[in-house]
């Protein structure tokens, strides 16, 4: 018996009325798999056909959602070899797929010999669309790397020369296009570009021609601080390594010096080296050609120490120029990035001329800093029985008991409180259950309750901690260039007078006469001026 129903029932039967982009990946693999055996069945590509067609007109909540459907989509198209069905899938999308479909795209494509380029243009122009209509570099750059990796991965078989030659071509003009077309810079772009110059190995006149279109790109956004800082750090942190070496990521780094230099920011550059740090290895450093799985490992201060070393051995000014934006900058430097900052110093007093007077200012200016930001000034005893310290209140606009107590811990004579049961309960509960008093129940549903000075003892063990740990990672650095740096001001510094009056007072301001700066806030992403 046989019984015939809509395929749109059919469809729903599969999916669900309400199915993910997940469930139609699923589907659209399994129906892919039937086809492989059933290319001839007409039946089964009409099913293909309605599901597609019918993930195409649903209604989505936003582009972003809509592209993670249009993924399973164009795949299945591809491998049915339907152009239009690809174009409009395609045409749809937004911001282009996630990144696995671009290597499944890598698969089903078929450029079966030399002269494929010109006899499929029509389908070569939508798939270019395809991987670069995210419109930033990073991103098209992973999409190209992996429909590469699906192209040869996926197909053992694909090993001709020819076929091997004719797809690099067509991802580096594609390359090449991108970085004379694009409008826009973002931060994340430095490492894309460091990786396409690696993959520049033999000098040949496309690896010439695609470093020059390098060179131009990073030109337009060279007066951005963060993009230029970001490359910087990405190329020293590649050539760090003593088997890599790279005409073109040498030369790049000699063209961007002066620029990074100009627009250096030493808390977004410590920022940057944490993040960098503790995501997770990129997946895509694996597609370098010759790099294999190795990942570009840094310290704590990043590569701060190469990048002195070659700005010093530039024009006279330059290093001096660098140590003044250090100094003026450190300030900036949050009490979170403490670890940065001792690596930092430690890298500078190793390389620097500490015979200049500039060099010993901004490792003074550094070294008070660490000490300050992560140290913090001592907590003072008490001089009487004021705790406005200790204060705390709930979440009522107007608390009546919340307000005696205030009213209690910033009296100055008043050592003892007498408190009800209810208004002991409430705020106690606010107080952790009085644990820095004294508590004497002075009669029924009555509490005496007495200042004391624990909560001022256990602040107080905390900053003891803080200054000793502060004080033996100081202890770490290279002595004798460390007190050199330092002068007359070392035993001031090691005995943390310089932070005894840090209390806005007049002598505090006189020792923050490093930290006073101006900074501005910098956009993620550049336009280019010209486009």
């Amino acid at each position: 018996v046989m019984i015939i129903v809509p395929s749109l029932i059919i469809m729903w039967f599969l999916l669900g009325m309400h199915y993910s982009h997940k469930d139609l990946d699923r589907l659209m693999r399994r129906l892919k798999e039937r086809l492989e055996k059933k290319g001839d069945d007409m039946n089964l590509r009409g099913l293909v056909l309605e599901i597609c067609h019918s993930s195409l007109t649903r209604n989505y909540e936003s582009d972003e959602v809509r592209d993670l459907y249009m993924g399973p989509v164009a795949v299945i198209a591809a491998f049915m070899q339907d152009a239009s069905l690809f174009t409009e899938t395609v045409k749809q999308t937004a911001r282009g797929f996630e990144k696995n479909y671009y290597y499944a795209l890598g698969e089903v494509i078929c450029l079966e010999d030399h002269a494929v380029l010109e006899h499929e243009q029509v389908f070569l122009i939508v798939i270019t669309e395809a991987l670069t209509k995210c419109g930033r570099l990073h991103q098209i750059h992973e999409n190209l790397n992996g429909f590469r990796d699906g192209f040869f991965r996926g197909n053992p078989g694909r090993s001709n020369q020819i076929q091997v030659s004719d797809l690099r071509q067509w991802l580096d003009n594609l390359t090449i296009s991108c970085l004379n077309e694009l409008k826009y810079a973002y931060v994340e772009d430095a490492s894309t570009l460091v990786r396409i110059l690696l993959e520049c190995e033999k000098g040949s006149i496309r690896d010439n021609v695609l470093y020059q279109r390098v060179r131009v790109f990073v030109l337009h956004f060279s007066d951005w601080g963060q993009f230029t800082n970001a490359l910087m750090v990405e190329s020293l942190l590649h050539l760090q390594h003593q088997d890599c070496s790279n005409k073109y990521l040498e030369s790049l780094l000699q063209r961007i010096m002066e620029p990074t230099v100009s627009n250096f920011d030493l808390p977004w550059y410590a920022t940057y080296i944490k993040t960098r740090s503790s995501r997770a290895v990129d997946t895509s450093q694996r597609h370098i050609r010759g790099q294999g799985e190795k990942e570009s490992q840094c310290i704590p201060a990043g590569p701060i120490k190469a990048f002195y070393e070659r700005v010093s051995a530039r024009e006279q000014g330059t290093p001096s120029r660098l140590l003044g934006k250090i100094q003026t900058q450190a300030s900036g430097l949050s009490a979170e990035q403490s670890e940065f900052l001792i690596s930092f110093l430690e890298e500078m007093i190793t390389v620097v001329d500490v015979s200049s007077i500039e060099v010993r200012e901004c490792i003074q200016s550094l070294v008070i800093t660490y000490i300050t930001q992560t140290i913090g000034k001592e907590p003072r005893k008490p001089s009487d029985w004021a705790r406005p310290e200790e204060e705390r209140s709930c979440y009522r606009e107007k608390c009546d008991d919340c307000s005696k107590m205030i009213a209690f811990l910033r009296h100055h004579e008043l050592q003892h409180q007498k408190l009800s049961f209810e208004e002991f309960r409430h705020v106690g509960l606010y107080y952790d259950m009085f644990k820095y008093f004294e508590v004497k129940e002075s009669c029924r549903e009555t509490f005496a309750v007495t200042k004391t000075l624990r909560w001022w003892g256990e602040q107080h063990r905390d900053w003891e901690s803080r200054a000793a740990n502060t004080l033996e990672a100081l202890r770490k650095l290279p002595q004798a260039k460390f007190k050199y740096c330092l002068t007359d001001q070392y035993d001031e510094i090691m005995d943390l007078r310089v932070i005894e009056v840090m209390d806005g007072s007049p002598e505090s301001t006189s020792q923050r006469q490093y930290y006073s700066k101006t900074r501005s806030s910098v956009p993620q992403k550049r336009p280019r001026d010209d486009l």
